[in-house]
């Protein structure tokens, strides 16, 4: 099972590949929108359990998405870690209170609860995947200890399933793309240095 974030015009269930697909409405900024999906994202874990209890849990920071799910005795954590708190908001943290968005400026107010929270569940996992190697150090510093237990595994793509089309042409008009139009694709997070 997996429980995410339901975006608008997505199915509440899904079955994805074989897999069930749980998504929890939570609307707003991130910041506001992650408190409403720890409870709920908690509540719909509960009800999943009741028939079938989960041997481990996986959750991917810096969203916290296990926050809001008790540890116990039986129940094993894997928190897979894109980024830290520090690193999610490097850039904020110099820039002018008048300067950030409304996201930005609750994240900074609320950072020290935030990081405890991080720090919490880095504390609790019984192993963590981090992206790179450099996200290790910086989840050292904010978990001292935590690098015994983490693992590195680079993001990637199935270059099997996702390469490039070979009629590049034909896969803009399939998309409505026009053909001498620019195409950019970024992935990731755009943060000021």
């Amino acid at each position: 099972h997996v429980i995410s974030r339901r975006l608008p015009g997505m199915a509440a269930e899904a079955d994805l590949e074989g897999v069930r697909t749980h998504r929890i409405n939570a609307p707003g900024p991130a910041v506001l929108y992650s408190p409403i999906y720890f409870v709920r994202a908690a509540r719909r874990l509960s009800v999943l359990e009741h028939d079938a209890p989960f041997d481990a849990i996986h959750g991917n920071l810096p969203l916290l998405s296990s926050f809001g799910i008790r540890a116990g005795k039986r129940r094993r954590f894997v928190e897979t870690v894109h980024s830290s708190v520090a690193g999610a908001i490097q850039s904020a943290e110099s820039a002018s209170v008048r300067s950030l968005n409304w996201n930005e400026a609750v994240f900074r107010l609320l950072r020290p609860i935030i990081a405890a929270s991080e720090r919490r569940m880095l504390n609790r996992a019984n192993r963590v995947i981090a992206v790179s190697v450099g996200l290790v150090d910086e989840i050292e510093r904010v978990a001292p200890g935590v690098r015994s237990k983490t693992n590195v595994i680079p993001n990637g793509v199935d270059v099997e399933r996702f390469r490039p089309l070979a009629d590049r042409a034909a896969g803009r008009a399939r998309l409505g793309i026009d053909a001498e139009a620019p195409l950019v694709l970024y992935l990731g997070r755009l943060m000021e240095g």
